[in-house]
């Protein structure tokens, strides 16, 4: 499996990892299409790993942006045309 979850934090609903292939860590979280689940994975900083939890703060900020697609640019892989919008 590629993604290897290390958290979860299921208040906020998202999940803190590392990427198998690039040894990078990522934040991710369920997304829809109303016909299927799945989730999104964003690149993050080891930093943002490694102080987890003490830096909730930050780490909400960053996924209400990745939720807003204002941080697409550190998606792992990119969606398709019917892309998935977050749960609530």
């Amino acid at each position: 499996m590629r993604f290897k979850e290390i958290y979860h934090n299921s208040e906020y609903n998202f999940s803190l990892g590392v990427d198998t292939i690039t040894n990078r860590f990522f934040l991710s979280f369920p997304v829809t299409t109303g016909v299927v689940d799945y989730e999104e994975h964003y690149f993050i900083p080891k930093v943002m790993i490694e102080k987890y939890p003490l830096n909730i703060e930050t780490i909400l900020i960053f996924l209400e942006q990745c939720k807003k697609r204002k941080q697409d640019r550190f998606l792992i892989i990119k969606p398709g045309w019917n892309r998935g919008t977050p749960y609530s």
